[in-house]
Parts: C-alpha cells; sequence; structure tokens
C-alpha cells in the first residue's frame, strides 16, 4: 500500500545540521521509492527546546486526577487514559489541522507536544471547564 504521507523525527546538531538515524533514513528511502518522479513538499516543525517538566508532571499528577473525580461525580467512570484523552479531544488547543492539498487532516496533540506557553492554555481551559461544573483545580505556582 502507498502511504501519501511520511512523518519521522530528526534533529539538529549544534551548528544546525540536520542529523537523521538510520531507522528514519530507511523510512523516508522506501517511501521515495514507492513515489519516483514525484513533486513533494517538505514540512519541518521546530518543536520548542525546553518544555516544563513540573508543569508536564502537574498535569498528570493534579489535573488529570481531579478531572477524572469531576467525570465520576458527573456519571462517567473514566480510567485516567481515559480522562486524558476526554481533556485533549474537548479542548480546541490540542486539534492539529493541516491541508494535504485535497482534504484536511485533523488529528489531535500529545501534552508533550506542547510549548510551556501552550500547556498553560491548555491547564487554564481545563481549569475554567472544571469551575464551570463547581470544580477546584489549583493553579501550578500554588504548589
Amino acid at each position: 500500500m502507498k502511504y501519501r504521507s511520511v512523518t519521522i523525527s530528526v534533529k539538529t546538531d549544534t551548528k544546525g545540521v540536520l542529523m537523521i538515524d538510520q531507522m528514519s533514513k530507511a523510512e523516508m528511502d522506501t517511501f521515495n521509492r514507492e513515489h519516483p518522479d514525484t513533486r513533494m513538499v517538505l514540512e519541518i516543525t521546530a518543536l520548542p527546546k525546553e518544555r516544563s517538566r513540573r508543569m508536564i508532571g502537574y498535569f498528570y499528577k493534579v489535573i488529570v486526577p481531579k478531572a477524572q473525580k469531576m467525570f465520576y461525580d458527573l456519571g462517567q467512570r473514566l480510567t485516567p487514559t481515559q480522562t486524558e484523552r476526554k481533556l485533549i479531544e474537548t479542548t480546541p488547543i490540542m486539534t492539529d489541522q493541516k491541508y494535504n492539498g485535497e482534504t484536511w487532516i485533523s488529528r489531535y496533540r500529545e501534552v508533550e507536544e506542547l510549548s510551556t506557553p501552550e500547556l498553560s492554555e491548555l491547564m487554564e481551559t481545563i481549569r475554567q471547564e472544571a469551575a464551570e461544573h463547581g470544580y477546584y483545580i489549583e493553579e501550578v505556582q500554588h504548589l
């Protein structure tokens, strides 16, 4: 089966030179052989260097359990994984859409992909939604 797109993860060294590991290179070569003599668009997204480990820990150790309790009280029994997925699927910042030339492709971003400001916005949105249901989730600086 021919795939229309491929996603690989690469890094740059301290001089800005692109470094591709052997598995990613093999995946790219396979993809290119399936599409000989074809025009392609290469899209590169630079991920933030640092994400706040404290904020990611806060998300998984405080927000997800409190949201799980809130959903339980509202009649939904969810596992922590299901709770995280529900939070991601109902928060607009977590939706990523790309146009592939024919249609729009949507996917949900993972928490680890977010920059610190985006993670703050995600947590603030979740805190506001919890407050609408009468639940309080403290802010990260009060921990």
